[in-house]
């Protein structure tokens, strides 16, 4: 095996991109001859939804690009960072993260020196510019066919319906106090299971409802919210694929453009280990993946481990059908 280089050539900080809790960075549908527009998440509560446009137009050529950080270098060192600000109708803008924005210019909770300033204090101009407060937008994924962008926001709990301090409030963009998506990553429900991964068939736009929630707070006044909801899941469109190692993360979905090899990561198995303990295999809470058949060690002697897994059909078919 020939170890990992880690000469400075292979590394690269993409400070155009933004500096902010990035938990991914996906790409938009490539269309030759235009910008590349990558979608970020602020990865905390009541932060933001980013877009960068790349500078310069896509080249299909550059898929061939014997050398692919260089061609980052082409797409991702000059551009231009952007901000979502949402209505409650369900519409939406893209503000311009830059100096030449008014509104940046003349932050008053911050004066910011140059465009480098601006992207390397990416929330404090969001926050000038007024963006929209989200409940912690993780993870994203591309529509292939139509490039629609999806979001998944992983917690709210700041959010309250009587907000006190630095909680925030409901509001048509950010209706509800709780709800779950496809991946499941934290440990409000691990009395009952294992973090999970769920296999839904997607909607449609528009095939779902606007209700309105009523909610009555504490002193008895009332705040009706008018939300955008989707179609309600059933047995057939949403099931559970898959339950992670105990104390694990399950994350970072990915699949070949065949749609036959689906990718999913196994974090931090077991991970609950008090540091006194590391030498006491018998305290450790999980073994994965050893006491699943695979890696170093014994079923009950390894040390749990991270791991990305890969799954494919035993007909080789595609996943989910």
């Amino acid at each position: 095996m020939t170890p990992f280089s880690c000469d400075p050539i292979f590394i690269r900080k993409r400070t155009t991109l933004g500096r902010f809790a990035h938990e991914s960075g996906v790409f938009g549908k490539v269309v030759e001859g235009k910008p590349l527009a990558v979608y970020m998440g602020d990865d905390s509560r009541g932060e933001y939804i980013y877009k960068f446009v790349s500078a310069a137009n896509w080249s299909g050529a550059d898929y061939s690009s014997a050398h692919r950080i260089t061609t980052g270098d082409k797409y991702l060192d000059s551009g231009k960072l952007y901000v979502a600000k949402y209505n409650a109708d369900g519409t939406g803008q893209w503000i311009e993260l830059s100096l030449s924005n008014a509104a940046v210019a003349a932050a008053t909770n911050y004066k910011f020196a140059d465009s480098g300033d601006v992207a390397m204090n990416s929330r404090l101009a969001a926050d000038a510019v007024g963006a929209t407060r989200m409940d912690r937008p993780e993870w994203s994924a591309v529509h292939p066919a139509s490039g629609e962008i999806y979001y998944t926001l992983t917690n709210n709990a700041n959010r309250k319906l009587s907000p006190t301090g630095s909680q925030q409030g409901l509001d048509a963009v950010n209706p509800k106090t709780g709800f779950a998506f496809i991946q499941t990553d934290d440990g409000a429900y691990t009395d009952v299971t294992n973090c999970m991964m769920l296999i839904g068939r997607a909607g449609k736009v528009g095939d779902g409802t606007t209700p309105t929630l009523t909610y009555t707070k504490a002193d008895g006044s009332r705040l009706d919210i008018t939300a955008r909801v989707g179609a309600q899941p059933t047995v057939d469109t949403l099931r559970r694929f898959l339950v992670g190692p105990v104390d694990c993360e399950i994350t970072g979905c990915a699949e070949t453009p065949d749609g036959k090899t689906i990718f999913v990561n196994i974090q931090h198995p077991g991970e609950a280990i008090a540091k006194a303990d590391i030498a006491n295999p018998s305290r450790y809470l999980s073994h994965w993946p050893a006491n699943a058949g695979y890696g170093a060690g014994g079923a009950t002697t390894a040390r749990p481990r991270s791991a990305t897994i890969a799954i494919v059909k035993n007909d080789g078919g595609l996943i989910g059908s």
